[in-house]
């Protein structure tokens, strides 16, 4: 469009149409479009022979360009030179508009071209601005039937060159919108890879063998990798890993050519030790390849530590053979399926190790059931057995009831063993409260050793205490009386129980031949160790206060809190 040889009836219609070009600049969202769009346009309001457009960089430089106008042939020429270094095209480094002609005396610092480069007669250049900030510029060439470019193609070219600026800063939001877009694409698709990682710690806590297959089957697939291993440290030899995981090639061992490793040596004993994230180079890549009889093709490999709160729990290896997998293995996102594994395989060994804790403490409390219930029940079965052969010629009729208790007794017993058989909790209290309980128990223990025996509770009934609350004073009473029948030689015991506004106390005190409490508890007197834990697992206190040959005193306390229950 030429608008010095249009008639005024077509200017406007033209002038209309160039505005139309420049607006529709703005809709363009690719840089390149934009640029060749705005070379056509400059071309054509200005008739000239060739455009140079492009954006630029902070030194002005161009970064993209597009060529209007040009042979083949001048195309060939200008690439070819040798002197062109990579940059066969070179910007006019000015801020300002600069429009010259040949014979006006062109500058030859206006070096556009190398040396093989068509002829300048005329030039026209105007920089694109965005605001403040230079975004690139247009250069036109010799001007078809003038010797220079005039005022109105020079406005032209301005407005051209603001609206270009729009568009070019268009086409960069656009560019971060688009890449924001395919960020968050590709977060989404790591949370649901992460959300994957979830269901496998749901369903695999029994087997630390399947955490780790099944993390390493999902990352792999997601992640295309071809190598994955995972060492992990050895529970018998804590500064020793081994491999549990290998997959992706067919190697006899690892990837670097051992099934187990001492923290510190090689590269993944050493990110065991340094607990630090490490990519092998290609030398070190190299260098693995040298020591395999089968070489592995492999461009990219990190070794990355798995860490929990305990310590570096094992190694993963990861590796690709597509370069282009560089930019999409982040080390970051390698990081977080990383802990995501340690996690789930700490909480693995901590549920195993919860697990052995309450096995432990099941057999502790049948231990402690069996020598405060059983056995005891059995002693006084004895006790009455033996007092019964005393009065067997004194008082036969004495002796029957006494063989009868004994008969009741034993036949209890047979029911607390058959109890814990079926389910390994002995019947306690059945039918009974805790008071009704600890009396039952102070008159036995009188039947049995016709010792004087007062109980003395300073409540009637308890039916709003817990059942372990019961069960512990009704076995640590037990236990009490049985060691004085044992060891105190007594003639007199008095049992009490109070309940105080934030407490239960449950007292035992004998008249016997007491102890030294200096010498402390013998770790082998289990009646009174047990006495101790059943107190102290339920949040109280058990004391015990005594003197040689003035009796013994055991005070047995439970808080009214959370614990009780």
């Amino acid at each position: 469009m030429n608008m010095k040889t249009a008639g005024v009836g077509e200017i406007i219609p033209k002038i209309d149409s160039f505005y139309q070009d420049c607006l529709n600049l703005l809709n363009e969202i690719s840089i390149e479009s934009l640029l060749n769009r705005t070379a056509e346009i400059a071309i054509s309001v200005t008739n000239a022979t060739y455009c140079i457009c492009g954006t630029t960089d902070e030194e002005d430089t161009f970064t993209k360009i597009v060529l209007r106008g040009f042979t083949q042939v001048e195309l060939d020429l200008i690439h070819s030179d040798e002197e062109a270094a990579g940059q066969p095209i070179r910007n006019i480094h000015s801020d300002a508009i600069i429009n010259i002609a040949r014979g006006k005396d062109l500058p030859e610092n206006y070096n556009i071209f190398p040396a093989k480069r068509p002829f300048i007669s005329s030039l026209l250049y105007v920089p694109i601005f965005y605001g403040k900030e230079k975004m690139g510029s247009i250069i036109l060439l010799n001007k078809i039937g003038a010797p220079q470019f005039d005022s109105i193609d020079q406005k032209f070219i301005e407005i051209l060159a603001r609206y270009a600026g729009f568009g070019i800063n268009n086409t960069i939001i656009y560019e971060r919108i688009a890449n924001r877009e395919q960020m968050l694409a590709k977060r989404n698709e790591d949370l649901a890879l992460l959300n994957e990682l979830a269901k496998i710690s749901a369903s695999s806590t029994e087997n630390q063998d399947a955490i780790v297959h099944e993390t390493m089957h999902q990352v792999m697939g997601y992640l295309d990798l071809v190598v994955g291993e995972v060492f992990l440290r050895d529970d018998d030899a804590p500064n020793q890993f081994k491999i549990v995981f290998k997959e992706g090639h067919n190697l006899p061992t690892s990837l670097f050519g051992f099934s187990t490793v001492q923290v510190g040596q090689g590269i993944v004993g050493k990110v065991a030790q340094s607990k630090r994230n490490y990519l092998l180079s290609e030398e070190e890549l190299e260098i693995i390849n040298q020591k395999r009889a089968t070489p592995v093709d492999l461009n990219y490999v990190a070794i990355l530590p798995l860490i929990t709160s305990e310590g570096v729990v094992g190694v993963s290896c990861l590796g690709t053979k597509l370069v282009d997998e560089k930019d999409t293995l982040n080390l970051q996102f390698l990081s977080s399926i990383s802990s995501w594994m340690a996690t789930l395989i700490q909480d693995y060994r901590l549920t195993l190790q919860r697990k052995r804790v309450a096995i432990l403490e099941e057999r502790e409390r049948i231990s402690m059931d069996l020598h405060d219930g059983v056995i005891q029940s059995i002693y006084g079965v004895g006790l009455t057995l033996e007092h019964a052969r005393i009065l067997a010629k004194a008082d036969p009729e004495k002796v029957e009831e006494q063989i009868q208790a004994s008969i009741d007794a034993l036949n209890a017993t047979i029911r607390d063993i058959r109890s814990y058989i079926m389910d390994l909790k002995p019947a306690r209290l059945t039918g009974e409260n805790l008071i009704q309980s600890l009396r039952r128990l102070g008159n036995d223990f009188y039947s049995n050793t016709l010792v004087t025996t007062v109980f003395d509770p300073k409540v009637e009934t308890l039916d709003q205490i817990s059942e372990d609350y019961a069960n512990a004073f009704y076995m640590i009473c037990k236990e009490a009386l049985a060691n004085i029948t044992k060891h105190a030689k007594a003639t007199q015991v008095m049992i009490t129980f109070t309940e105080e506004p934030d407490r239960y106390v449950l007292i035992v005190q004998d008249n016997g031949s007491g102890f030294d409490p200096a010498k402390g508890r013998k770790p082998e007197s289990h009646g009174i160790n047990n006495m101790f834990a059943r107190a102290e697992n339920l949040g109280g206190k058990l004391e015990m206060t005594s003197k040689p040959g003035k009796g013994t005193k055991l005070e047995v306390w439970l808080p009214k809190t959370a614990k009780e229950g």
